[in-house]
């Protein structure tokens, strides 16, 4: 999708990586895209993954009411109609936000 970014926050939820990483990869993409966008995120649940990069979103100046979370996380994502197995394997052509 035009204008998507993936940001790892592994540093908040699983450890694989450390938490001032996650806070870099979406500090980087604040600075490259602004804070005064809107944001969508979208994790495989909707829930941890999100809200720590909703934490740290808000940390890096984005608005509260410019963050949005798809609820349902990969499973609520549509593609052609059909929900998704796996949040792997799509791609910007056939995948469309409802």
């Amino acid at each position: 999708m035009d204008g998507a970014v993936s940001a790892d926050m592994d540093g908040y939820v699983s450890g694989t990586i450390s938490k001032a990483e996650s806070d870099n990869n979406i500090k980087s993409v604040v600075e490259q895209k602004g804070a005064d966008k809107n944001y969508i995120i979208i994790c495989y649940s909707g829930n941890r993954y999100a809200k720590a990069a909703t934490e740290v979103l808000v940390k890096n100046g984005v608005k509260v009411s410019n963050i949005a979370i798809l609820t349902g996380g990969m499973g609520a994502w549509r593609s052609a109609g059909e929900a998704l197995d796996h949040y792997n394997y799509t791609n910007a052509d056939t995948t469309s936000a409802r």
